[in-house]
């Protein structure tokens, strides 16, 4: 799909749910896409109340995200994170979020990430920039900081407007999360925050 301004979007050939991104014919970056499976609070037929169930879920993965990165990146290693903020999301509405890691004053990561529930899915949009030189390592095609800040707006169109493939069918989950066979559990570390594939950090 063409963008305008050098942009291009198209699906990556891979077995993840991907959006690989072009600038100028020259691959940029790529979007990821995850469903989890439902955990209960979010059945319900109040908007205000899926708003309010993405938003403390997105305060804890930035939680842990500021945890990673302390552990990887040092006690020096800042993060700003934005509050959450009600978007189009897929023709529905969903939210919002953001986080960025300083290295030395320098924006070295950024992630742009957005968050639906659809047919009692949790579905995770997200755009991650990783500078070359910090702490985190990044993997082809990466956006750089500069590009995914040119890259905000249609990216942000393109969440909007999308069709989204069908939510992940998922089996019955434990009583208590973590028990045994839960899929929320085990998610691989990732360059992101709330993605478990695609960019992962360096062990």
């Amino acid at each position: 799909m063409n963008l305008g301004g050098g942009w291009t979007i198209s699906r990556c050939e891979s077995p993840t749910v991907a959006l690989c991104v072009d600038r100028n014919g020259k691959p940029a970056g790529h979007v990821l896409m995850e469903d989890l499976p439902s955990i209960g609070e979010e059945k319900t037929t109040s908007q205000d109340q899926i708003q309010a169930t993405l938003a403390a879920r997105t305060q804890t993965i930035y939680q842990l995200w500021r945890q990673h990165r302390t552990d990887r990146c040092g006690e020096g290693y800042r993060v700003d994170t934005a509050v959450p903020k009600p978007v189009p999301v897929a023709g529905g509405t969903g939210l919002r979020y953001e986080a960025a890691g300083r290295q030395e004053g320098r924006v070295v990561e950024r992630t742009i990430g957005f968050r639906v529930f659809r047919d009692g899915i949790e579905t995770l949009v997200e755009a991650t920039a990783v500078e070359p030189g910090g702490c985190l390592t990044p993997e082809h095609p990466t956006f750089t900081v500069q590009n995914l800040r040119a890259f905000e707006g249609l990216l942000e169109r393109v969440i909007a407007g999308s069709t989204l493939p069908p939510a992940t069918e998922y089996a019955d989950l434990p009583a208590q999360p973590g028990g045994s066979g839960d899929p929320r559990m085990g998610r691989a570390p990732t360059n992101g925050i709330g993605i478990s594939h695609g960019l992962r950090s360096s062990p």
